[in-house]
């Protein structure tokens, strides 16, 4: 993952808790995970995974558009860029802040 998805994800992140009036304390209660790794995603520091960024996106009702700026499991189809993953560029033009 490229650092600008990394910090796209995190100010997303960051934009919902936000408007949500959610700390990332009790954020990370939870998705159950460290507060200084959920720190470190949502400055760029760290890449959240798929598990992760469904997590937060449940936590903070994204609706899916945190979950479609992580990374998935990726096939060799994929990689090369001739699967695009169903619903996510939609969703995310629809949730950019």
């Amino acid at each position: 993952m490229t650092a600008p998805v990394m910090t796209a994800f995190g100010a997303q992140m960051g934009r919902l808790m936000a408007e949500r009036g959610m700390s990332l304390h009790r954020l990370a209660r939870l998705v159950n995970y460290d507060v200084g790794y959920l720190c470190k995603v949502k400055n760029g520091r760290k890449r959240p995974s798929a598990a992760l960024a469904a997590r937060v996106d449940a936590a903070l009702g994204a609706g899916g558009a945190l979950a479609c700026l992580a990374p998935a499991a990726r096939s060799r189809r994929q990689r090369r860029g001739d699967v695009h993953r169903v619903g996510c560029a939609a969703r995310s033009r629809v949730h950019a802040g």
